[in-house]
């Protein structure tokens, strides 16, 4: 008999289209980039600061459309209890980023 896989397992990956354009205009530090990120359903941020930090849940780099999985090393736009930007929930793979990962540094 087959053993099946649980519930949770089975639910699908929501997966939002690309962004219109982005692209990473600078790596600021070896845990921040600036990014250029334009798309109509969550505007357009010119100089917009993305951390480092582990995936929390399964999804896809915005940059390169790679499958990324959850405790995956993944920017994301800098978000706090103040400022919630519209995009706060994309993210880049860090190995995707063009210096590479050896350049970054996990908390």
């Amino acid at each position: 008999m087959t053993k099946r896989p649980p519930p949770e397992a089975l639910e699908p990956v929501e997966v939002e289209p690309p962004p219109a354009h982005i692209s990473i205009l600078e790596q600021l530090s070896s845990k921040t980039l600036s990014v250029c990120w334009s798309d109509p359903r969550s505007g357009h941020y010119a100089d917009q600061v993305w951390r480092i930090g582990l995936a929390r849940m399964d999804s896809f780099c915005v940059l390169t459309g790679m499958p990324i999985r959850r405790g995956d090393p993944v920017f994301r736009p800098r978000a706090c209890e103040s400022y919630f930007p519209a995009n706060r929930d994309r993210m880049i793979l860090a190995s995707a980023v063009p210096s590479g990962p050896s350049g970054i540094l996990l908390d």
